[in-house]
């Protein structure tokens, strides 16, 4: 019993590392995309810039992805940060 019991709680936390690990992934994914439609919209970032990109949170990252689209410069985004 106390055998199974340790073995639940290693296949949680191994489940929910699994699954943190995933999340982590999708988000630098979204960052990598960001980032490469910023490049190709205004030819490659500066160092600067792309670091600002890499510490967004999530909901300020969606919200960058959509604001570009609208972005006729680089003041514009740089004014968005």
């Amino acid at each position: 019993m106390y055998r199974d019991a340790r073995q639940e709680g290693r296949d949680e936390g191994r489940d929910e590392g699994r699954d943190q690990g995933r999340d982590e992934g999708r988000d630098e994914g979204r960052r990598e995309i960001v980032v490469m439609l910023l490049n190709y919209k205004f030819g490659e970032l500066s160092v600067e810039n792309q670091a600002k990109v890499q510490a967004l949170d999530v909901d300020r990252l969606q919200s960058l992805s959509k604001a570009l689209l609208g972005f006729n410069n680089l003041t514009d985004l740089e004014n968005w940060f």
